[in-house]
C-alpha cells in the first residue's frame, strides 16, 4: 500500500480565520452569546426566590415581548446609524440594565417593578442588537462561511452550557 498525499492546487490560498479582527469579534460574541443564554437562568434562581414562579414568568414576558416587537426596528436602525453602534448601544444598555439588577439584589430585596423596567430595557436592547451581528461577520472574516460556523458553534456550546446549569 502506497500513501497518496493530496495537495491543493498552486493557486488555491484558503484565507486564514483567525485573524485579530476576528478573534475579537469572537472573544465579544461568546461572552454576549453566554449572557443571553444565562439571562434565563438567573431570573429563574434570583427572581423566582423572591417572587415565585409567577415573578419569574413576568420578568421573562417583559423581556421577549420588546424583542420580539423592536426586533424589525433594530434592522432600520442598524441601517442608519451602522451596525457596530448599535451593538456596541445595544450592550452598554443591557450591561447598564444588568448591572443595576445586581446592585439592587446586593442591597436588599429589588422591587418588581425595576426587574421588569430592567427586563424591558434589556429586551429592546437585545432586538437592537441582533440585526447587526450577521452584518459584522463579512467585516471582520475573510471567509465569512467558516466564520459563520465557528460562531454558530460557539451558540450551541453556550446553548448547551445554559441547559446544563438548569438541570435539564
Amino acid at each position: 500500500m502506497t500513501a497518496v498525499i493530496v495537495l491543493p492546487p498552486a493557486g488555491d490560498v484558503t484565507p486564514r480565520l483567525w485573524t485579530r479582527d476576528f478573534s475579537f469579534y469572537f472573544a465579544a460574541r461568546v461572552v454576549s452569546l453566554l449572557g443571553d443564554a444565562m439571562m434565563p437562568v438567573a431570573a429563574a434562581l434570583a427572581v423566582g426566590a423572591i417572587y415565585g414562579v409567577s415573578g419569574v414568568g413576568y420578568v421573562l414576558a417583559v423581556w421577549t415581548a420588546p424583542f420580539v416587537g423592536f426586533l424589525v426596528f433594530g434592522g432600520v436602525f442598524a441601517d442608519r446609524i451602522g451596525a457596530r453602534a448599535m451593538m456596541i448601544g445595544a450592550d452598554v444598555v443591557r450591561a447598564g440594565t444588568q448591572g443595576a439588577v445586581a446592585v439592587a439584589f446586593f442591597a436588599g430585596t429589588p422591587p418588581l417593578w425595576l426587574l421588569l423596567v430592567a427586563s424591558a430595557l434589556a429586551g429592546v436592547a437585545a432586538a437592537m442588537f441582533q440585526p447587526g451581528v450577521n452584518g459584522m461577520v463579512p467585516l471582520v472574516a475573510k471567509d465569512p462561511q467558516r466564520a459563520n460556523g465557528t460562531l454558530k458553534i460557539a451558540d450551541a456550546a453556550t446553548q448547551l452550557g445554559a441547559r446544563s446549569s438548569r438541570g435539564c
